[in-house]
């Protein structure tokens, strides 16, 4: 049995959540969005950017917990990559699915017509059957993810790292002191010369740093004082929304080390909440164990509710927050569905199937090399 640390699934469902918020917002028009968000450290509260990269690192730390916790469990990379393919891909094909029934039998483009540019551009394109296999295809090279559920781009990312990840995790696994995970962070960087994906891979390596040196750090944080760990926050807090931190400086949002300070945030942000009990009761309450339960598959699926709700509901009622309350419990409702009904079984099947994977290689071994004797 390994370490599972629910304070996580916390972060994830509230992150889940900003990015909604995110999307809502970005229906209105710029200039109808009241200036102390759009231009303060409170934009945080909607940075859907920022959250998609706290997923990554989440990501990073989630996925090597296992297999550099007390008592690890064997790296075996056919493994994990069923693992991660059950746990992935069956409620993104069931996510597709629902997006196209969505786009073509219930989404109505006129209804959303008065709103901001970005929201009209959406679901403009017709996929055709060639977008579709690419889509099922999942990592092919390069696909316009806009074209069915937008929100797939961070998936495809996180799929392609997925099947990199288990050399970082073995590195660190191997060489595990402090020093040889700065420089294995460090190594991390280099893939993105050659593939662009990789950008990201810095984010995922940073939270299996965290994952191998958590204890030490929590220890750390538990001895400071009350002062000390509100500084902290702060500080957190201010990397983590460092797009909007400082009035008047707007750093590059594609650039590497704006995304790389929002982790380092993100870092912080996960250390505090394992280490400090008012953040961890915050992140572990009963609201945030159901966010983070269904942060998947309301991930994968608030964007497609959203568009379609929206363009019923406002056309009819004239009123964004009545039709972003409908598309807020309509994309619950369907992430609870999806959860119980599709994420849970198949993350069950998945377990059996990676399980028996090492058995079922090892009679095959066996059987063959009984053959060559006999």
């Amino acid at each position: 049995m390994h370490t599972r640390y629910y304070v996580l699934d916390g972060l994830r469902g509230y992150a889940a959540v900003m990015v909604f918020f995110s999307h809502a917002l970005g229906m209105l028009p710029p200039a109808q969005i009241p200036f102390y968000l759009r231009n303060s450290v409170l934009h945080f509260l909607w940075d859907g950017s920022a959250a998609v990269d706290l997923f990554f690192v989440l990501s990073g730390f989630c996925l090597a917990l296992p297999y550099l916790d007390v008592i690890p469990r064997k790296l075996d990379y056919a493994e994990f990559s069923i693992r991660r393919g059950f746990r992935i891909y069956p409620t993104y094909v069931a996510g597709l699915l629902l997006a196209l029934v969505l786009r073509f039998w219930v989404f109505d483009p006129a209804g959303l017509q008065t709103l901001s540019e970005w929201v009209r551009g959406l679901w403009v394109q017709t996929p055709t059957f060639k977008d579709l296999a690419k889509h099922l295809l999942f990592v092919w090279p390069s696909f316009d993810t806009h074209k069915i559920d937008p929100v797939i781009w961070s998936l495809v990312i996180e799929m392609r790292i997925s099947l990199a990840f288990p050399l970082a995790v073995w590195a660190l696994k191997r060489w595990n002191s402090w020093q040889a995970s700065l420089a294995i962070l460090g190594l991390s960087f280099m893939p993105m010369i050659f593939v662009q994906t990789f950008m990201y891979l810095p984010l995922f390596v940073l939270g299996g740093v965290l994952a191998l040196h958590r204890r030490a750090m929590v220890a750390w944080v538990q001895a400071r004082t009350e002062a000390q760990v509100a500084g902290l926050g702060l500080i957190a807090l201010a990397l983590y929304a460092c797009q909007f931190a400082v009035p008047g400086w707007r750093p590059d949002p594609n650039a590497l080390s704006t995304h790389f300070m929002i982790g380092a945030g993100s870092g912080m942000i996960i250390i505090l909440s394992l280490g400090r009990p008012r953040f961890h009761r915050l992140m572990s309450c009963g609201l945030s164990r159901f966010l983070g339960g269904l942060s998947y598959s309301f991930y994968l699926l608030h964007l497609p509710i959203l568009l379609t709700v929206s363009s019923r509901v406002f056309a009819m009622t004239h009123s964004l927050v009545l039709a972003w309350s409908a598309s807020m419990v309509a994309a619950l409702g369907t992430a609870y569905l999806s959860q119980k009904w599709l994420e849970e079984p198949t993350n069950s099947l998945g377990r059996w199937v990676a399980g028996g994977l090492p058995t079922w290689l090892r009679n095959r071994r066996q059987a063959t090399f009984a053959a060559r004797r006999g």
